[in-house]
This record gives structure tokens, C-alpha cells and sequence, in this order.
């Protein structure tokens, strides 16, 4: 039982498995526990010092956070143990040796070790079995994992983890946690804390049908208004955060050096020099875009105009009330105003709701169906290799309005994917009651207790939709270009030295010089380099994106052994020097994928001849249209070696998976 101070607790009630707590406002979570309880934590307001309570527990500790960003700085703060990818606060990835170094410390009586949950595994895995007696874990803003786990798969290994953690020696919690439809977190204990008064909100609704127009006037107004405070725009978009961020400049509304774009690393090409990483608790300019990577977990030491943007033509841009709440909680010092700017699902149509039973059931037939295609597969001898790429490719490509019922875990099993449940239900009552009409999100945050004004906006402002500017991006790929041509093939880039004879760091590379920089590694071994390098360069200065994809699978397709179960099904149905009409190519490829059990089919005649082209060099006739597969290697690849007929080609299948996907 954990120890309670009583001095700061107004009432505690018990409910079964809920324990509820109203304690004194102003008080943080370290006046009331000696350590976190264990199980979900449901705290009413953010910043109550969940964290910091761990922090200061003596005992054993690994703190997973979503986001390497909010892991950084608060392991930077309680100068404990950061494992992660780089960040401004940790120019470096920890090593295992200097981990467990950290670990076998005796002078470092607890042991606090801060992790970003793409890196639990390999925390877990430097410790051993050990880790589940020796310390206490605790998933930190828990409904980040639950909202996420569809486009990041580590949130789901995470809580993968916390389940083998022995029930007195695991935490999760979060200011605004989902229902969970996990079965082995029904018996969690669950404690509830609130404060004697909660929180009031003034917030200012503006419903409009011009989201982003209204969105600029607003920004506009604000700044007019209040030229001495700092402006905070929550906009889970990327491109409208360019487009806004722009717009503004080109208008002379505000200095392109008063404006950043916080969001992931993944998108920095598509905001260029707007793009930053917070590397302190204050807002880096005048003018800050955030996405959903800076929605939770950061703490700010300032106060500031909040404008959040909920967008519900897509999904993806729309901001729940628990987001809501979650972005307006950063600025710990409480924000200076906020207003939220919102549109309503389009055509007014209620989605079909779904009882959660009837969500598991979905997907425990998913996988009844892939253990049929695992028992047909296995007992092939020629398809058996191949079973965890086609289980693979079918997971993520079956999904219920985005989102997959079924993942593969660590071990390669089939499972219910909780998180995506969950997320999923969440998404539905968001679009079909919290923004199903203009009327509805005010009434939702007027029961919560908020001060709420509610405002109809026209706007007629056309903002311009821009793109990353084709000189920033042709500035990068002649950077990685060049680097990569005074590179020596075969040995990794960031093992490489540059032209100052400094180490290639990953992390300081844009992530489209990257996926250049990957592609050029997986293919320079079988084609001629400096070739290779003309194509790629060609291929990456191309508006289309899909150009470089293309130029990828054409280069893995002209080195495969010939061999290969793939190659030798489609040199059976597509051989040399053949004629084909376009209703023959359409035919002959989806019954190339019917016996790959691929699981695809083109629809046009247009999609086969395009595939077509990927493949081989082809010659159109005329009268009647026939394409003659004339020769492989359709650009003209100088091959200097073939692949083995045993390699694990998974980056293959990956790119047949998307560029089958063409229109």
C-alpha cells in the first residue's frame, strides 16, 4: 500500500477496482503519493507531476514516453539515463556498453532510464529477464499510445512489455486516457485524481467553412492585437501549416525569421527552414505551428495565444476535446487566450457505429483467415520462406476507415491490435458526435464546466496552396548527391566521412536525403555507382515521388536471380519477345499476384501497362495497340552482379507493394 499524505486530500472513494482522490488545487501528485500507484492513473488536469513523482521514487525505473522529443528533455532535466534517437539535448545515440556501464553503477543508488518507445526493446533486451524484478515501469501520456499505434507499431510492442511487468510494478497514465479494450487491462486498478476545483476554460469556438482562410485572419488578428505575446497555432497538418506559414510571409504579414513549424524529423523536407525541434521550455519565435508531435508530454514555461485547428474533412486533422485539452495544458503558466477554429464532418453522415464486442470479433476473423493462408503456405516448400512478407503485406493492407484491427507482434504472431480498436472507436465518436454538428463540440465543453463563446465565420481569404519550393529540395539532392558520390559503395553513410573528413551524421540528413541515401546503399553493390547516381539524381528531382519508387523496383527487379520465385513467374507469363494487349497485360498480372498469393489485382488497363514498363523494355504497336516485351532492365541498368537466390528481399515486396498501387 502506497503511502498517503492526507494534508492535501479532500475525499477519497473506492469503487470496485477505482480508487478516486479530490485533493487540494495547487497540489502536485508527489504532495499526496511516496510512489505512483500502480495500474492506470487518470489524473484530471496536465502537469501534476506524474513524472516527476517517478523521478524522485526510490526505486528502479523506466519511463516510456511517445515522443523522442518530451523523453529527451526530461531525462535532460532529471539528468537521467536517455535511450532514443538524437535530439539537441543528446547529440548522440547511447551504446550499449555506455548503457550498461549506467546500469552497474554503484554509485547511482536508483537507476532512472528515460526511453522513447521505439527503443524499449532494445532497453529491455541490455538489461535481461532481470528487468522484470528490478524495476518499475511507466507508460507515460498513455492515450498518445492508444491514438498513435496505427501509424507507429512500437506503441503497441510497449504495452506488449508493460503486460509482462508484474501488476504492483507497472504505471501508466495520462490527463486524458481512452477506454481500453484490451482484455489484460481489464483487471488493472485504476486510480482516479482530480482537483477540488477544476480547471475553467475561456475558449472562443469559431465554426466555419473556410478552415484555412479563417485560420489566417485569425493568426492575423491576433498578432495585430497583441504584438508583445507569442502565438501557438495547433494544426495537424503539415501542408496547411507550410501553406499558412507562407501565406503570412508572402503578405508581409509577419518575417519568415518570426515564424517555425514544430512537427516530426519524418516531415521536415515538406516545411523547410520553417521546420525546428523545441529544444527548451520557452516557444522558439513570435508564430508556432504545431502538429501532433508537440500535441502532449512538453512542458512550457510561458504563456502565450493558443489557436487550434480541427479539421474534419480528414480525420486525421480533426482534434478531439481530450486533444483539446491536452494542447491547451501545455503552457504551465495557463495560456493568454484560446481559440478553437473547427468545420463539421462533411454531408453530415453518421459513420456506422460499432459495439466494441463487434470490433474484436472482426478482428479475431482476420486472423482465423490468415492462419488459413499460414497453413496453406507452409505446406509448400516454395512459398514457405516467403509466408512473413504475404502475412505482412495482407495486415497492412486490410484495414476498417484506416485503421487495422489485427498486427504482427514480436514474436511474428497474428494478434488483436487493441490500440487500433480503441483509437478507432475514438475516432468515431469524435466525427459522429463531437463535430457531427456546429452546435455540438460547444455543447460537450459547456458540460465539462468550460466558458464557452461560439462564433459562425465567414471568411473569403484564398490561401495559396504551396509546395516546399523546388530549389530548397534540388539544393538537397545535389548535397546527398555529391556526398554520396565521394563516398566508397558498400559502407554505410553514416560511417562515411565527408569533405572535411568529419563522420556523416544520420540524423543531420533531411529524411528525403535518407530514403536517397538507402536507396543508393541497397542497390550500388549490382549496379554501376556513378550510373546508378545520374538515375537516382534524375529520378529525385521529379515533382512525382512515386518516380523514385519506380526507379527502385526497376533496379531490384533487373538484379534479382533469375531464379527467384517472383522473377520466374513472371518470366512464365510475360516471356520475351511476346506481344501483349492491354487487357492481356491486365490479365496476366493478377494472375502472377493470384499465384504469389499477393493479394492484389489491378482494376485498370492503364495500372498494367505502367507495371509493365517497371518491369521490362516494351515496343507499342499499332492497329490493333500490342506491347512486345522486348527485353529486362527497361532503364538500362549497367548490372555489375546478380543478387542471391536466398536473399531476404522484404524491401522488394515493400516497393511491388506500393507501386502495384499506381493509378
Amino acid at each position: 500500500m502506497k503511502k498517503i499524505d492526507t494534508t492535501n486530500v479532500i475525499s477519497t472513494e473506492t469503487d470496485g477496482l477505482v480508487t478516486k482522490y479530490v485533493i487540494r488545487n495547487g497540489s502536485y501528485l508527489g504532495d499526496v503519493f511516496d510512489s505512483l500507484p500502480p495500474g492506470i492513473i487518470s489524473k484530471s488536469e496536465t502537469g501534476m507531476g506524474a513524472t516527476t513523482l517517478e523521478f524522485n521514487t526510490p526505486r528502479n525505473s523506466i519511463i516510456v514516453e511517445p515522443i523522442k522529443i518530451t523523453a529527451s528533455s526530461k531525462a535532460h532535466k532529471h539528468g537521467a539515463m536517455y535511450v532514443g534517437s538524437e535530439t539537441q539535448y543528446h547529440l548522440n545515440k547511447v551504446r550499449k556498453d555506455t548503457f550498461l556501464t549506467y546500469i552497474s553503477n554503484p554509485s547511482i543508488q536508483y537507476k532512472k532510464i528515460v526511453v522513447v518507445a521505439d527503443s524499449l526493446w532494445k532497453v529491455i533486451d541490455w538489461i535481461g529477464d532481470t528487468v522484470y524484478k528490478d524495476f518499475h515501469i511507466l507508460i507515460d501520456e498513455a492515450d498518445s499510445f492508444q491514438l498513435d499505434s496505427l501509424f507507429r507499431s512500437s506503441m503497441e510492442s510497449s504495452f506488449d512489455y508493460y503486460k509482462l511487468f508484474p501488476q504492483d510494478q507497472r504505471s501508466m497514465v495520462s490527463a486524458t486516457m481512452l477506454k481500453f479494450s484490451d482484455p489484460d487491462l481489464k483487471d488493472e486498478p485504476t486510480t482516479s485524481i482530480v482537483y477540488e476545483n477544476p480547471t475553467v476554460r475561456s475558449i472562443l469556438l469559431k465554426y466555419t467553412t473556410n478552415l484555412v482562410g479563417t485560420t489566417s485572419d485569425t493568426i492575423q488578428e491576433v498578432l495585430i492585437s497583441h504584438p508583445e505575446n507569442k502565438v501557438m497555432v495547433a494544426y495537424n497538418s503539415v501542408t496547411n501549416c507550410y501553406n499558412l506559414a507562407s501565406h503570412l510571409v508572402n503578405s508581409n504579414l509577419i518575417s519568415k525569421e518570426d515564424v517555425r513549424i514544430l512537427c516530426s524529423i519524418s516531415s521536415k523536407d515538406k516545411v523547410g527552414s520553417y521546420y525546428h525541434e523545441l529544444n527548451s521550455d520557452v516557444l522558439p519565435a513570435r508564430l508556432n505551428f504545431v502538429t501532433s508531435a508537440y500535441f502532449t508530454g512538453f512542458d512550457l514555461l510561458e504563456s502565450y495565444h493558443i489557436i487550434s485547428v480541427s479539421g474534419n474533412s480528414n480525420k486525421i486533422h480533426a482534434i478531439s476535446d481530450n486533444r483539446l485539452k491536452q494542447i491547451a495544458g501545455r503552457s504551465r503558466p495557463g495560456v493568454l487566450s484560446e481559440i478553437v477554429i473547427y468545420d463539421t464532418v462533411p454531408n453530415h453522415n453518421t459513420e456506422m457505429e460499432y459495439t466494441q464486442e463487434q470490433l474484436v470479433e472482426a478482428a479475431e476473423q482476420e486472423i482465423v483467415a490468415l492462419k488459413c493462408i499460414d497453413l496453406n503456405y507452409n505446406s509448400n516448400s516454395v512459398l514457405k520462406g516467403h509466408i512473413d512478407i504475404i502475412r505482412k503485406l495482407i495486415v497492412d493492407n486490410t484495414s476498417t476507415g484506416g485503421y487495422r484491427f489485427v498486427r504482427i507482434n514480436k514474436d511474428k504472431e497474428a494478434v488483436i491490435s487493441y490500440l487500433n480498436l480503441d483509437a478507432f472507436a475514438e475516432s468515431l465518436r469524435v466525427r459522429n458526435k463531437l463535430y457531427r454538428s456546429p452546435e455540438t463540440l460547444k455543447i460537450t465543453l459547456e458540460v465539462q464546466g468550460h466558458q464557452v463563446e461560439y462564433q459562425t465565420v465567414t471568411s473569403s481569404t484564398d490561401v495559396t496552396i504551396s509546395d516546399i519550393n523546388q530549389e530548397d529540395r534540388a539544393d538537397k539532392v545535389t548535397e546527398i548527391i555529391s556526398l554520396l558520390r565521394d563516398t566508397q559503395p558498400g559502407i554505410p553513410i553514416d560511417l562515411q566521412l565527408d569533405e572535411d573528413n568529419s563522420p556523416v551524421h544520420w540524423n543531420q540528413l533531411t529524411p528525403y536525403q535518407q530514403e536517397i541515401a538507402t536507396i543508393y546503399d541497397n542497390l550500388c553493390e549490382f549496379i554501376e555507382p556513378s550510373q546508378l547516381l545520374d538515375k537516382i539524381e534524375e529520378a529525385s528531382l521529379k515533382p512525382d515521388r512515386r518516380m523514385l519508387t519506380n526507379l527502385q523496383l526497376a533496379g531490384y527487379y533487373a538484379t534479382l536471380h533469375k531464379d527467384f520465385q517472383y522473377k520466374r513467374t513472371v518470366s512464365h507469363h510475360l516471356p520475351l519477345k511476346q506481344e501483349f494487349t492491354r487487357e492481356e497485360l491486365l490479365e496476366k498480372w493478377n494472375t502472377i499476384f493470384s499465384e504469389l498469393g499477393l493479394h492484389k489485382a489491378f482494376d485498370t488497363l492503364t495500372q498494367a501497362v505502367r507495371f509493365t514498363k517497371l518491369h521490362f523494355k516494351i515496343v507499342k504497336k499499332v492497329k490493333p495497340v500490342r506491347f512486345k516485351i522486348q527485353r529486362e532492365n527497361p532503364l538500362d541498368f549497367v548490372i555489375l552482379d546478380y543478387r542471391s537466390q536466398s536473399e531476404n528481399i522484404g524491401t522488394f515486396m515493400s516497393l511491388l507493394n506500393s507501386a502495384s498501387r499506381m493509378r
